[in-house]
């Protein structure tokens, strides 16, 4: 019964390797420097908010596809994907050329969204053990933390060599996570759908029922989600550049950015489970929007420790948002409901994102980080009085 609990278990040890194979992220602590190679700010911005864009605008179909026809086809697909998109970064030699590489990079982080965690807790429940999904997903959380603080050390490195050689070392690894993915045997799930105009029918009944019986905490989540996602998706990384580091510095501060995660994501899901979801929620915003205003008026070490506790913040939100997901959604629907929470919470920073990329160039990030922390805080209890109002009634 407890095979299942352990990283050691098949699938879930295959699972965790493609988890660690695809999460290699080279190019995390120099993707800023890179891309500025070829623009400015505002270019970054508006790349990051196409990335972003295309990333949701797959994770619909990827949801659909992954219900449909299957999670290991799918997470096959995201790996020959991202290997292709990143071989084109590192040959990149104009930024239209970038534009499009790191666009079909991002359309297979779509596809491998849409369908990893849903494995996951699929694999967990066809042995009747979706009760440990909390703890499999921290373990999960803490493979790819690893993973990413090795290859970010290395990257950094890599990229002092050879500018390309961060983007040749992923297409690597997602070349070998195809190659593992087609080694899984996907556990059967409850049903599967005729067509897509039904699917998509009974995908929409599921979201608006959450909506309707659990609004309480699904609309926090999905509204607090949007400002971390905007940090996640290019302020903590652009900020991290602000700092001053090289490439290397860099790459080491992601690294021990990771192994605090890392760390964070072993122990949380245990200390988390003796807590109130809404109040993990609250304390995880309230400490978020705090370290966000104040990395905003710091420099140097401390701003690179403010930079971890964000993170660690997000992780922590993040993982009993999952959590409450995974509970409250059937998993006939489950990757395409999983899926649009995503898109919900990325188009905002989508829309803005260009816009943000021309603030910065033009008054610093200072000022934008500041207002943005003071704007979590007023929704945060904007909330706070709408629920007292409402239980007033």
């Amino acid at each position: 019964m407890k095979k299942y609990y352990s990283l050691y278990a098949t699938p879930i040890r295959r699972i965790a390797f493609i988890v660690a194979l695809h999460n290699a992220w080279f190019w995390v602590p120099i993707w800023v420097l890179y891309y500025r190679r070829f623009t400015g700010y505002g270019g970054v911005a508006l790349l990051e908010s196409l990335s972003m864009g295309i990333y949701l605008l797959m994770i619909i179909p990827g949801g659909m596809l992954s219900d449909v026809l299957g999670r290991k086809r799918l997470l096959i697909l995201a790996s020959l994907l991202a290997c292709i998109g990143a071989i084109g970064a590192g040959l990149a030699s104009s930024f239209p050329f970038l534009i499009l590489s790191i666009l079909v990079l991002s359309s297979s982080s779509g596809l491998y969204q849409a369908s990893i965690e849903a494995l996951i807790y699929d694999s967990l429940k066809s042995e009747g053990q979706e009760k440990r999904y909390e703890i499999v997903l921290g373990k999960m959380t803490t493979v790819r933390m690893v993973s990413c603080a090795i290859s970010s050390a290395i990257g950094g490195w890599m990229y002092w060599l050879d500018p390309r050689f961060p983007w040749f070392a992923v297409s690597v690894m997602t070349l070998i996570s195809a190659l593992v993915a087609c080694t899984i045997i996907e556990p059967r799930i409850e049903k599967l759908h005729d067509s897509f105009s039904i699917f998509l029918k009974e995908a929409g009944k599921g979201l608006l029922l959450l909506f309707r019986q659990q609004w309480r905490i699904a609309i926090p989540i999905l509204l607090f989600g949007i400002f971390l996602t905007m940090d996640s998706s290019g302020l903590w990384d652009i900020q991290a550049v602000s700092y001053g580091y090289s490439s290397t510095q860099l790459g080491f501060f992601l690294t021990a950015t990771y192994i605090v995660l890392a760390f964070c994501s072993l122990i949380l899901p245990k200390l988390l489970r003796k807590i109130h979801e809404r109040t993990v929620i609250f304390i995880s915003i309230i400490f978020f929007a705090f370290l966000w205003f104040v990395s905003g008026n710091a420099l140097g070490v401390l701003g690179a420790v403010l930079l971890i506790g964000r993170s660690i913040m997000s992780v922590m939100f993040d993982i009993k948002s999952s959590v409450i997901w995974n509970r409250m959604i059937p998993s006939s629907i489950r990757a395409t409901t999983l899926s649009t929470v995503v898109i919900i919470r990325g188009i905002p920073y989508i829309i803005i994102a260009f816009s943000l990329g021309t603030l910065l160039d033009s008054i610093g990030i200072r000022p934008v980080i500041c207002t943005l922390s003071g704007a979590l805080l007023s929704l945060f209890f904007g909330m706070q009085f709408i629920w007292k109002s409402d239980k007033n009634k």
